[in-house]
């Protein structure tokens, strides 16, 4: 089945590269297209574009698991256009095939249009043919309460098309083996694991299983001060989200031109329909813990937030105005933050920045919860995309798993997938059961001194 797959993606590519090519050309250079010199010409590519066919092979275009999530696919799709620009680059520029031009817009274009078409239809390939090229039966060698909770994933999230079933030789296609359970569970283990090598099954850690379909780390990772160390420290240091801060001024400075107008439209509208004051401000908890004012349009009545930290709220809330819950549906009020963003007090992309009530509260729950100020706050992010807005700390703390997740893979690619997500992300009600996938948790009214140990036991399950 696996080189099935892989047989109908390369040619398929092959099939949109030809398109593109003649494409582009029809649109740039129709010239070299006239009088049925169309199959000529696309005979001097050929080359190259067999050549590019083996660049994604190696780079990982066709390995199933980098297909299922869109941070994977444009991470290998940058890599993808790299090689592409070389080997056009050498084919065109060193060799010169004796096509009478040196395309350099041509083939810029070529390049580009042929990646966003694999890209797109490579994500729609997975999504159509995922239960017959795709379906996993998960043998999972770990303790029974991760077990259980990686059969509840499988319940809530049908479209991940896999099953959780019983470690049995030729019960499943892939073993998820959880280390720490296997160090002391080694003996009436070691037949399973050599027959899953015998007959070359895949083999994942259970971390790395959980990151890769949930987007979200293992709770006791986040109770891990060696995770941290090892995984997270590193990545908040790196040369990525230093020279970010040049892409979002130029992006945050675009938009923030572009969307004027629009602002101002909303603004004449809050001022007609509820008055003033228009924007609404409130202290938030930004990078290394430096506190700033995030800025929004007004969406609810004056004094809404009087009652404190993790008041429950839903579409029907009696506090948002009839404007606010239209301009929150669209993610309008968002767009004030896009001063926060020129300030240096935001980023585009980040861990959502959380009001200083609910901070303090969090804070003394969550003993990590503080790696999430290591970068600066966005107006989205991964937890914002995968996960849901939260009513209470319950839910902060497995929204912490995700933004957690995000520290540790920060990356052109993931802020990439995230921007992608986001788009969609407008079109769905955050309370809606496509966006909610499993079972909202039970509600907590108050958090008080007591609720230490209770979170504590919470993220550091399993």
């Amino acid at each position: 089945m696996k080189r099935i797959r892989i047989r109908y993606l390369i040619i398929l590519d092959f099939l949109v590269y030809c398109a593109a090519v003649l494409g582009v050309t029809e649109w740039h250079r129709p010239d070299l297209l006239a009088d049925g010199r169309a199959s000529g010409f696309l005979f001097k590519f050929a080359p190259l574009l067999i050549a590019w066919l083996a660049a994604n092979y190696i780079v990982g275009c066709y390995e199933w698991r980098k297909l299922r999530t869109l941070a994977e696919g444009v991470r290998v799709s940058l890599y993808s256009l790299l090689a592409q620009g070389i080997l056009g680059t050498v084919y065109f520029y060193l060799w010169e095939p004796d096509l009478g031009l040196r395309p350099k817009t041509l083939l810029a274009g070529i390049i580009g249009v042929s990646q966003l078409l694999c890209l797109a239809w490579h994500r729609a390939f997975y999504h159509f043919a995922s239960d017959r090229f795709f379906f996993q039966r998960i043998g999972a060698v770990c303790g029974p309460q991760e077990r259980s909770a990686l059969r509840r994933e499988a319940a809530a999230n049908p479209h991940l098309v896999f099953s959780v079933v019983d470690a049995v030789p030729g019960s499943f296609d892939v073993l998820v083996v959880d280390p720490v359970w296997l160090e002391t569970h080694w003996q009436e283990n070691a037949a399973l694991l050599r027959a899953a090598l015998l007959f070359g099954l895949p083999i994942w850690p259970l971390d790395e299983f959980v990151e890769h379909w949930f987007g979200k780390i293992l709770p006791r990772h986040a109770a891990s001060p060696s995770w941290i160390a090892q995984f997270v420290l590193p990545r908040v240091q790196g040369a990525y989200l230093k020279w970010r801060r040049i892409l979002d001024l130029a992006v945050g400075g675009f938009l923030f031109a572009v969307g004027a107008p629009l602002m101002g439209a909303v603004a004449l509208c809050l001022w007609a329909a509820d008055g003033r004051p228009i924007l609404y401000s409130q202290p938030r908890l930004g990078r290394l813990g430096r506190e700033f004012r995030l800025w929004k349009f007004r969406t609810m009545r004056v004094g809404a937030d009087a009652k404190g930290a993790f008041t429950s709220h839903d579409p029907a809330d009696s506090r948002v105005t009839s404007l606010g819950r239209w301009l929150r549906r669209l993610r309008l009020d968002e767009l004030p933050q896009l001063w926060n963003v020129l300030r240096g007090e935001m980023s585009l992309i980040g861990p959502r920045p959380e009001w200083m009530q609910e901070v303090e509260i969090l804070e003394r729950a969550l003993p990590s919860y503080h790696l999430r100020h290591l970068v600066r706050p966005g107006i989205t992010g991964w937890a914002q995309v995968c996960y849901r807005a939260t009513n209470n700390a319950h839910e902060s703390a497995e929204k912490l798993l995700y933004d957690l997740y995000y520290l540790k893979n920060v990356s052109l690619s993931l802020d990439i997938s995230v921007l992608l997500k986001t788009s969609k992300r407008i079109f769905l009600d955050d309370f809606s059961p496509s966006f909610l996938g499993a079972e909202a948790p039970a509600e907590v009214a108050s958090v008080d001194a007591d609720s230490r140990q209770e979170f504590g036991a919470l993220v550091g399950r399993g």
